[in-house]
């Protein structure tokens, strides 16, 4: 009997690169509006990254427009998709068209 092999969903491959996002933006040292510019580029740098990187790989556009340096953390706020069929959708959005497609 042949094994089915399961192909990850787009919303998952997001979350886990944003865990992934999370753990690297915990190491870099932050502190509101003291925060070096070295380090404030940086984290925008990775989050970039990992945005350009989905890109490629998912053929969605992936955006944090409210990140901000918030305290002692970097908060990304919340996430938009933009779908190759040009609609804008959140994350859950994204997971019921998923589940409905396969």
């Amino acid at each position: 009997m042949k094994k089915r092999t399961r192909y990850i969903k787009v919303y998952e491959r997001i979350l886990l690169e944003e865990k992934k996002l999370l753990e690297e933006l915990a190491k870099i040292p932050v502190d509101g509006r003291r925060t070096a510019p070295v380090n404030a580029r940086k984290a925008f740098k990775l989050i970039s990254d990992m945005c350009y990187q989905l890109a490629q790989e998912c053929n969605v556009l992936v955006s944090y427009p409210q990140k901000a340096i918030a305290g002692k953390k970097v908060d990304l706020g919340g996430m938009l998709i933009l779908l190759p069929n040009c609609k804008l959708v959140t994350i859950e959005e994204l997971k019921e068209i998923e589940d409905r497609r396969y």
